[in-house]
């Protein structure tokens, strides 16, 4: 697997968990469809109405533990200290970027077009 990318998730990534999972001794694993733009990362916080739980994990059935997600993907997300009736099924809940993950580039690279380019 090669370095997720680093643009910004912020409130551009959400899901609608469809099912709940809990496994002693680990926490809550909440399942759904990833939507939006952006990457889910472990470290990300999944925010539910004003509460922030950290994501521990990553999986999608038949490809294992996962270092990122990219939306579209039917996945399972492991929180820590969280309980199920903090998350309800139905739910929209938004994953926010750990700190310093998200930096602004350097510089830019600008080209002057030609007339005829436009």
């Amino acid at each position: 697997m090669t370095e997720p990318p680093t643009e910004p998730i912020g409130p551009q990534l959400w899901m609608s968990p469809d099912g709940f999972f809990s496994l002693a001794g680990r926490g809550l694993v909440l399942t759904g469809l990833l939507q939006g733009r952006g990457v889910l990362t472990v470290g990300d916080d999944l925010v539910c109405e004003g509460d922030h739980w950290p994501v521990t994990g990553i999986e999608m059935v038949g490809s294992g533990p996962l270092k990122y997600a990219e939306p579209g993907g039917q996945i399972g997300v492991l929180l820590r200290s969280c309980s199920t009736p903090d998350l309800l099924r139905g739910k929209t809940v938004q994953f926010l970027p750990k700190p310093g993950r998200i930096k602004a580039p350097e510089r830019g690279f600008a080209r002057k077009l030609t007339r005829r380019q436009g």
